[in-house]
């Protein structure tokens, strides 16, 4: 690939000197949420493989031919999606330099690059070492199988085991050095600690003599084997005077000791690792449509969010993920899985890649994993030992619009056939097991399931609702997401050739959208509402979610309403850092997360997540091109606002994608954690309303809203095999290409119709 690619380009955009997140798109992290050791040279916060921690990583340490430790200091940090580089101070007359990268290859890599700026050589030990809990066998256990050793590399197994006892996942690791080793050191030891990257905690402080270890291996000992596994490979490391020399230390992770062995070598023997990370980010960047604008927080939010879409991807086979996805953050713990309220809205991101893989499978693995009665597990597992059908969490989602969407941009049917049983199975067990009185309206059971705790709406039908026990509303989100699913099936049949289900489809989803209509709107709030299932009479609580319908056919002129009188109401939903999930006026509001005094992690009283935001962007420019076209200049300034705050304390340098913001201020919830946060579809929103590519069954809408740029560009969008590109300046005005040839165009904004 040549270096002046557009992605080589956008690495460098995204630079900065405040981050530290390292990924390579396959199974493997590095995103330590809040890190206590970040100036330590190597990787000692945890990192992730798949849905499981892992950690401590390694550390190195730098000893000075007196065998004592030559203490290193952090003097400039610098960031790219590529690689973190650490300057460190000059130290015994070297300069050094780390590049940090996780490679393609799942290998956490650092490259030591050191300067000798004296007339005279110098001779350093670079001794690489880790810290490994052996664990125990038992019921929820992890332990640390043998230890191999060889000439190259250290390579372990750790195994999960299930509550019987019985191994449920293993991950093999791989730790080498690029160089011949020197000496090298295996001890275990009781644990103490906490302990950290210091030398001095180490066995090897008091081992390392005479510029060696003692090449030992005592890996049991005393009246048990528990404890802290001490693993140190030593090179002996001599920099010729005003020279250079390097050296690549890395840990892999993998399904299994001998791939993870390979993949160590791959990232150990490369001419330049680096460079392997930065070709597969600029890869990556060069495989989604190439968007430039004249603001620069649009252009750099919509690169950003590949990133951290990128980041966050899962690419490899695993028996519970067969397809690429994408996890929903950073964090180990709940956020590190396929979590199907996020899975789908990363359709309607994934699939302006090239590749509708992440599209699609994001879908597809859910189906895969479909319990019995036809429900979608809230988050995928990856252990082998578990059973989605002895789980009970879900999130409901909009999954029928979103594939509807995938198919629109990629044409698969094939796809569609493949999925086609297991939406219709999903969408039977909404018809049986959330809607029984048979109102066209459905369930919501408990306030987990729509992602959304902590909501005055669902006091309404129980008092004890923040308490986490069962219930049941009728919810206009819950509706909207079965309307669009009912939908989608209506027009998939006809597609897949099961043209007798359409009209089944289309009965439900008619039935389903006068219920919402006639039962949730109320004329004189105008608002729609959820409903109480026994009593039908609608709540009055105003939420994010009530402006759900506008992003379907099911709101109409004669709703308008709710948009002008709450949604673009200061004293309610239009605040300086939009979306709040909970309007201004209701009792229970809060922007500071306060829920009943206390402030909590998931508040959706006020706050404004990026979720619900990008739902009602949706809404009000779905409904400024559809219905009232007199909306456009506010779903424009809407747009722009959410993406604004995504920008800490407004600056163009920290662009970020947290779960929610302050709705005042925009302040973020530094506290959690959870930046690059995967819960919302910012990109889609930028491609169809400020670039204005709206792919229809038969042809593509160009109809960018009115954001009163000088210019913008978009090009390599991919749309059943071609290629669109829409261009617009104010002196040449709006135009469209298709595989390189103009097919419209425009003195204005004005909607264009190009057929494909």
């Amino acid at each position: 690939m040549a270096k002046e690619s557009r992605g080589y380009e956008i690495i460098e955009m995204l630079g900065r000197r405040d981050k530290w997140f390292l990924g390579g798109g396959t199974a493997c992290l590095w995103a330590p949420e809040w890190p206590l050791h970040l100036d330590a040279p190597g990787f000692w916060e945890h990192g992730t493989y798949l849905d499981y921690d892992v950690g401590p990583l390694f550390t190195a340490t730098l000893l000075g031919q007196d065998d004592r430790e030559i203490p290193l200091e952090v003097e400039g940090r610098s960031w790219t999606p590529a690689a973190l580089t650490q300057v460190y101070k000059p130290a015994g007359g070297l300069k050094l330099t780390e590049e940090k990268c996780l490679t393609p290859d799942d290998c956490f890599t650092s490259r030591f690059t050191f300067e000798n700026t004296t007339g005279s050589s110098n001779t350093v030990h670079l001794v690489v070492w880790t810290a490994i809990p052996r664990g125990d066998v038992g019921p929820n256990r992890r332990y640390i199988s043998e230890l191999h050793f060889t000439k190259e590399a250290v390579t372990f197994t750790r195994v999960e085991t299930n509550s019987s006892g019985k191994p449920s996942y293993s991950i093999g690791f791989a730790l080498g050095v690029s160089r011949k080793l020197t000496s090298y050191s295996m001890n275990i030891a009781e644990a103490g600690g906490p302990y950290g990257p210091q030398w001095r905690y180490t066995p090897f402080y008091e081992k390392f003599a005479s510029g060696k270890l003692g090449n030992e291996r005592k890996l049991t000992g005393g009246t048990n084997d528990r404890g802290l596994i001490f693993v140190a490979l030593h090179v002996r490391v001599t920099v010729p005077a005003n020279g250079k020399r390097e050296v690549v230390v890395g840990l892999a992770a993998g399904k299994t000791e001998n791939y993870a062995g390979t993949q160590l070598q791959n990232a150990l023997s490369s001419k330049d690792v680096i460079e392997v990370s930065r070709a597969n980010w600029a890869s990556f960047f060069d495989s989604v449509p190439d968007f430039a604008c004249s603001d620069p927080y649009i252009e750099k939010c919509y690169w950003y969010r590949w990133f951290g879409l990128r980041l966050n991807m899962i690419s490899i086979k695993d028996e519970r993920l067969p397809h690429p996805c994408v996890f929903e953050g950073i964090n180990p713990g709940w956020f590190r899985h396929a979590i199907a309220y996020s899975a789908q809205v990363h359709m309607r991101e994934l699939r302006w890649m090239h590749d509708p893989s992440a599209a699609e499978g994001s879908l597809s693995n859910f189906i895969e994993n479909q319990r019995r009665n036809g429900s979608f597990v809230g988050g995928i597992v990856t252990g082998s030992g578990w059973n989605p059908n002895e789980s009970e969490n879900i999130y409901l989602g909009d999954w029928g619009r979103a594939a509807r969407d995938v198919w629109r941009v990629h044409g698969n049917d094939k796809w569609l056939s493949e999925i086609y049983l297991g939406l219709s199975k999903y969408a039977r067990y909404l018809e049986d097991e959330r809607d029984a009185e048979g109102l066209g309206l459905y369930d919501v059971v408990n306030q987990a399931e729509t992602g959304q705790e902590y909501m005055s709406r669902y006091l309404y039908v129980d008092a004890k609702a923040d308490l986490w026990g069962p219930l049941q509303l009728k919810g206009v989100d819950a509706t909207v997401y079965a309307y669009g699913i009912q939908r989608a099936l209506e027009w998939m049949a006809e597609r897949v050739g099961r043209s007798a289900d359409a009209a089944k489809w289309k009965e439900a989803a008619d039935a389903t959208r006068e219920a919402v209509r006639s039962r949730m709107w109320d004329e004189k709030a105008e608002m729609f509402f959820d409903v109480h299932p026994s009593t039908h009479r609608r709540s009055g609580r105003s939420a994010a979610v009530c402006f759900y319908p506008f992003f379907t056919d099911i709101a109409t002129k004669e709703h308008l309403g709710a948009l002008s009188k709450h949604l673009l109401s200061p004293k309610e939903f239009w605040t300086d850092y939009p979306v709040p999930s909970t309007s201004i006026a209701d009792e229970y509001f809060s922007a500071e997360g306060e829920w009943k005094g206390k402030r909590h992690n998931c508040p959706w009283n006020g706050r404004s997540w990026l979720m619900t935001s990008s739902h009602v962007c949706d809404a009000l420019g779905s409904a400024s091109v559809a219905v009232e076209p007199k909306l456009k200049v506010k779903a424009a300034e809407l747009l722009r606002k959410v993406i604004g705050m995504t920008f800490l304390e407004g600056d163009l340098e920290r662009p970020s994608s947290y779960e929610y913001y302050h709705p005042f201020t925009g302040v973020a919830p530094y506290w959690r954690g959870t930046d690059d946060y995967m819960h919302s579809y910012i990109v889609d929103l930028i491609i169809r309303f400020v670039a204005g590519v709206c792919p229809q069954d038969e042809f593509v809408m160009v109809e960018p809203l009115p954001f009163k740029l000088e210019s913008f560009s978009i090009g390599k969008v991919m749309i059943r095999g071609r290629e669109l590109g829409v261009t617009y300046t104010k002196k040449g005005g709006l135009k469209v290409t298709v595989d390189g040839k103009q097919r419209a165009k425009a003195r204005a904004l004005q909607p264009l119709k190009v057929k494909i």
